[in-house]
């Protein structure tokens, strides 16, 4: 519900105020990583973690949510926002291959 209730918020509020050149709404990196984080918030606080919200909570905490949205099947909305994060964050791909990719 976490998740949900997150995405739904950035549809109604935060998308226009994030993104005020689009027109219209779509799926966003940054409404994915604060969805996700709010589902690793809730079970951090419900004590009911499972091994992958685990995952996720070790993304976070490494910096490499993010990455992890991009690399792993992105819808068209968020594939619109890799070319801004490569330029920045170049390291924290690399980071994310290699902790969670190549390791495996």
């Amino acid at each position: 519900m976490a998740y949900l209730a997150a995405r739904e918020t950035w549809k109604r509020e935060k998308f226009t105020k994030s993104f005020p050149k689009e027109t219209e709404y779509r799926h966003s990196l940054q409404e994915e990583v604060e969805a996700l984080r709010a589902v690793v918030a809730a079970s951090t606080s419900q004590k009911s973690q499972n091994k992958q919200i685990e995952l996720l909570a070790n993304m976070n905490t490494e910096g490499v949510l993010e990455a992890f949205v991009l690399l792993s099947n992105p819808d068209e909305g968020i594939v619109q926002d890799y070319a801004e994060f490569l330029k920045n964050n170049r390291p924290k791909l690399r980071q994310y291959v290699v902790s969670y990719i190549i390791r495996k």
